[in-house]
């Protein structure tokens, strides 16, 4: 067991016992577009695993839905309506009302569903300001994008960096609503969200004493906020395993024929590394440059390696075969999950660059920021 999660599991252990009684909130609501395939459902994630709590048909006849969902513990949930809109929910106490618009009527459907109001308590009208940051930050990035493509300027690589100026911008404006939030409604339950947002680190005084407050509250609240300390301080021990100057950590991963690959295989030479899967569009479209980097280097001092995380070893081989990649080829059998865990990613292509003494060079690169990468860690 690696060192980061003895201390997870220490500092689980030390937590003080309590047992969840199972709880039920009623939600109910009315759908103005629906089809007969439409149903309501109620779901948490933990991690990458989703948990569905409760589904409930939506009336055909007088467009409404009504379902009870039961709950061990307080806490973040989603309600999905019919597969077209999202909302965020906090379960603990209150009985909620939430109407959708439901399926898209238009005849070019775009992904940018209306904003979901909460009709609740005072837990879920905190949800609604978290809920609406969310849904402004993402207007905002499309009307930033739009305008930042109109502005006229020398390169395309001054309108990059233009148009980061523009959303770092709105970034920052989020994470100043978000301390607001949580300074202002410290006395609700759910402010255990926006808390979630904050800076581990730079808002540690913030958080620190909003999670003091919210383990007052109960001895279920105690245990819930001793789980989430113990959770960030082993998250503060991964991203320290996968820092830039770290010995690349160890996943399972095997060939095409199930024999075991290890980062330790290629020491010796700089390694571009690239997690993808076939499903990945974005993936696909980097293949082709790395082709060119990969004629570029010499094979002895340098390597690379593609590392697929489909679920299904199928559709990995068939991507591979059509994309004729002449590296090295890996695959995990878990559809991704620890090399997601470990080396901290939620999005892909993924694409890090090892030292030729296997420790990380370079984290999420792309493009000539591969090549990049590679030629200064031969210099090293």
């Amino acid at each position: 067991m690696r060192t980061f999660q003895k201390l997870a599991f220490a500092a689980f252990m030390l937590l003080p016992s309590c047992s969840f009684a199972q709880q039920t909130v009623h939600i109910s609501g009315h759908v103005k577009f629906i089809d007969e395939t439409m149903k309501m459902s109620v779901f948490r994630r933990n991690h990458f695993v989703k948990d569905t709590l409760a589904i409930a048909n939506i009336d055909p006849v007088t467009q409404t839905y009504s379902f009870d969902v039961k709950f061990d513990k307080p806490g973040l949930a989603t309600l999905n309506c019919g597969k077209w809109q999202d909302v965020n929910i906090w379960l603990e106490d209150e009985d909620l009302t939430i109407d959708f618009r439901g399926k898209d009527t238009a005849k070019v459907v775009i992904k940018n569903p209306p904003y979901v109001y909460i009709q609740g308590g005072k837990n879920n009208e905190l949800m609604n300001l978290v809920n609406f940051d969310d849904w402004n930050y993402y207007q905002l990035m499309i009307d930033l994008a739009q305008k930042s493509n109109a502005v006229q300027l020398a390169d395309e690589s001054q309108k990059q960096a233009f148009s980061m100026q523009l959303y770092d911008a709105n970034a920052d404006n989020s994470e100043r609503w978000t301390r607001y939030l949580v300074e202002h409604y410290a006395d609700c339950s759910s402010v255990f969200v926006p808390v979630k947002r904050l800076s581990w680190k730079r808002d540690k005084a913030l958080v620190d004493a909003t999670l003091d407050r919210l383990a007052t509250k109960s001895d279920l609240w105690a245990q819930m906020v001793g789980e989430y300390r113990a959770e960030k301080e082993a998250k503060v021990a991964k991203d320290a395993s996968v820092a830039v100057g770290a010995v690349a950590p160890h996943i399972d991963m095997v060939t095409e024929q199930d024999q075991k690959v290890q980062f330790s295989d290629f020491k010796g030479k700089v390694t571009v590394v690239d997690f993808w899967a076939s499903w990945c569009g974005p993936c696909r479209q980097e293949i082709p440059k790395m082709k060119d980097f990969y004629k570029k280097f010499d094979k002895k001092k340098v390597e690379f390696l593609s590392i697929s995380i489909d679920k299904d070893k199928d559709k990995w081989l068939k991507a591979k075969n059509d994309e004729k990649m002449p590296w090295s080829q890996a695959w995990v059998k878990d559809g991704g999950i620890q090399a997601m865990d470990t080396y901290q990613f939620t999005g892909i292509p993924y694409i890090i660059v090892l030292d030729k003494d296997g420790k990380i060079f370079r984290k999420h690169v792309r493009g000539e920021a591969i090549r990049e990468a590679v030629e200064e860690a031969l210099k090293k």
